[in-house]
């Protein structure tokens, strides 16, 4: 089934994932593979049955390293940023839409990242993350009292921010992104998210690299011959 897809306006909010979405990797996985492949992978398992929720298993995985900012940082810069990045920025900046990096990982390492690649002044909203010495400490200012799934609720950004909006179109690949999904107006997904939104019967676009969302989202004529859908 294919479906028209309107082209990117000023009327239009982008919200995107970070890890696994900005970057190829993501960097909470790699760091456990790496560092703690036995006790890391144990609580992401624990996390993704929902037996645990993003805080604790957070705190826990990144509390399991025993690195100098120097060593951690030298670990982030190993992770890939999907070069389409610059694309999406500048795709949005010449719309005039709205466009905000949403991410249950930490500022820490996101904002490193965008900062290298010249982006520091793309908003984002993410766990906020420091040293104490060799550990890593988390806080989560963006958590919802109501829920315990997630550290940063991006359905609450995306309630607060799609104000004044026509679309609100959601960029993402794992678990934290399911519940914005849901709420967003277009959803692109892959990985888990893309098998969740298959699961649930829920249109979505499928994409491999952010240039595949930027090609969708700059066309301004025809249909969109990515849409798929499940289960209709």
């Amino acid at each position: 089934m294919t479906h028209p897809i309107s082209p990117l306006t000023a009327d239009d909010l982008v919200l995107c994932d970070f890890d696994g979405t900005v970057t190829l990797e993501d960097h909470g996985l790699a760091a456990m593979e790496r560092y703690s492949p036995v006790k890391g992978m144990e609580l992401e398992r624990r996390w993704r049955r929902g037996e645990i929720g993003s805080m604790e298993c957070l705190r826990e995985q990144w509390g399991l390293l025993d690195l100098s900012p120097e060593e951690f940082h030298a670990f982030v810069d190993t992770i890939a940023v999907d070069p389409g990045v610059h694309e999406l920025v500048a795709l949005c900046a010449s719309r005039g839409a709205e466009l905000w990096i949403v991410s249950d990982g930490l500022d820490l390492y996101v904002q490193r990242h965008l900062e290298r690649e010249g982006l520091g002044d793309v908003p984002t909203l993410a766990n906020h993350a420091w040293f104490e010495g060799r550990r890593i400490s988390i806080d989560f200012p963006y958590q919802d009292p109501q829920c315990k799934i997630c550290g940063n609720c991006k359905t609450a950004h995306l309630r607060r921010l799609r104000e004044g909006k026509l679309r609100v179109i959601y960029l993402g690949d794992g678990y934290s992104d399911q519940c914005p999904a849901r709420e967003a107006d277009v959803v692109f997904a892959k990985d888990d998210l893309a098998e969740i939104m298959q699961r649930e019967h829920r249109p979505y676009h499928p994409f491999s690299r952010l240039a595949d969302v930027v090609t969708a989202l700059r066309a301004r004529t025809g249909t969109d011959p990515i849409l798929r859908t499940t289960g209709q």
